[in-house]
């Protein structure tokens, strides 16, 4: 697989992904890439056809940089902070309703980089969501070793002082075993951020997560159409 900019030139919005394979390729809402002209985050999960090449849509978490540092990118091992990937979603959502595609309201992002950083108490030259994970790399792997993925496991609802704060299922245990991390420091980092932590609570957790699971299938749903290969 390769990601590239679109052009030399580049495009902050989109990326080209080259599936080489001869499977399908499952790439993540949310995921971070690092590189190039910038970092991105996809904007919807796309399942890439094999032999295939993809124009994405992405957002940018890298406000201060637009200079190539490398010709493709990387897997940053991160998956965007969680309230903001739920902003981003909701603003990808209205641009879908509004038949504009698969746009996000990229100042919004940026500002809540910003306040993640200045919530955490770290800092950026080039305003870079990974450079607070960066910063909190050693808390964010001793949680992470408490909330290691169990057999079978195809899924992750994350409750927080009692509201359920996000729900994440990919139906493949192998596959969901290798994004299993990533999610958990997309919660995680946000909580490290946050001052005056609480105890956790894990029977009414429970009974939390039991209640959402339950209201899941009355939820609201809407369909568009897929990114075209």
């Amino acid at each position: 697989m390769a990601l590239t900019e679109v052009s030399h030139g580049g495009s902050v919005p989109e990326l080209i992904v080259i599936n080489r394979a001869d499977r399908p390729l499952l790439l993540l809402d949310g995921e971070e890439l690092i590189g190039a002209k910038q970092n991105r985050v996809l904007n919807t999960t796309i399942l890439l056809k094999e032999k295939s090449e993809t124009v994405v849509p992405v957002s940018c978490t890298e406000h201060g940089r637009w200079s190539y540092v490398s010709a493709a990118f990387a897997d940053a091992n991160v998956v965007m902070a969680s309230k903001i990937r739920a902003h981003k979603m909701m603003s990808v959502s209205e641009s879908l309703a509004a038949a504009a595609g698969y746009k996000s309201d990229q100042s919004e992002v940026w500002a809540e980089i910003a306040a993640l950083h200045a919530k955490a108490g770290t800092t950026s030259p080039t305003g870079a969501m990974h450079d607070v994970f960066k910063a909190r790399e050693r808390e964010l792997e001793e949680c992470c070793r408490t909330f290691a993925p169990v057999p079978e496991q195809t899924g992750l609802l994350v409750v927080i002082d009692g509201e359920v704060a996000g729900f994440d299922v990919i139906p493949e245990p192998a596959v969901y075993a290798l994004e299993h991390t990533k999610l958990v420091k997309s919660y995680i980092i946000e909580e490290l951020a946050q001052a005056g932590q609480s105890a956790a609570d894990p029977d009414a957790a429970r009974a939390r997560a039991t209640a959402f699971l339950s209201e899941v299938p009355r939820s609201h749903q809407r369909t568009f159409a897929s990114i075209r290969h």
